[in-house]
């Protein structure tokens, strides 16, 4: 469940109660600039911080589709001027490429509170985990043939090793 914080400011994110926080802001021709700008300035100038390019990373990190997008958007979180959704998707891909939270930072622990709070309440239910490995590692039917081959060769080769050290030990009788 997300809500529209009170402030613009990237440093006030915060996840309570299952309820993710955060700033309201707008997407418009000009903020791929204004971001970049921004966490360039953060880099080039010590003391300055890396609230803006954690909230970038952030962003990146939890906007995968058009349909979190329109999420953030219907909360009032993100005003999108752009009028694509994708195009606000692949923006925050590309910025947050190269970039990784720091875990003692305040935006690394509201990721990991939320991380957790996703993992704990989602996986409660073991046939739910089961069908997200599944959707997640065999979603095209190549990946299920390789894995069955390379197990059947494992386990042949397994095999082939026992038969082997017990026709040694059994020639030594």
């Amino acid at each position: 469940m997300f809500k529209a914080g009170n402030t613009i400011s990237p440093r006030c994110i915060s996840f309570r109660h299952g309820v993710l926080t955060m700033p309201r802001f707008v997407m418009d021709d000009s903020s791929e600039y204004m971001f970049l700008n921004m966490m360039a300035f953060e880099r080039l100038h010590a003391g300055a911080g890396n609230h803006v390019t954690d909230f970038v990373q952030f962003l990146g990190s939890i906007l995968l589709s058009s349909q979190d997008v329109k999420l953030l958007c219907s909360e009032g979180i993100i005003d999108n001027m752009l009028h694509e959704d994708e195009a606000v998707v692949s923006m925050f891909k590309r910025l947050a490429t190269d970039f990784v939270l720091v875990r003692g930072s305040a935006m690394g622990l509201v990721y990991q509170q939320v991380y957790m709070y996703v993992w704990s309440s989602t996986c409660r239910n073991l046939s739910y985990c089961l069908t997200q490995f599944v959707n997640t590692y065999f979603h095209t039917p190549w990946k299920a043939i390789s894995l069955f081959a390379g197990t059947v060769l494992l386990v042949l080769s397994i095999v082939q090793t026992v038969y082997a050290v017990l026709s040694f030990y059994r020639k030594k009788d």
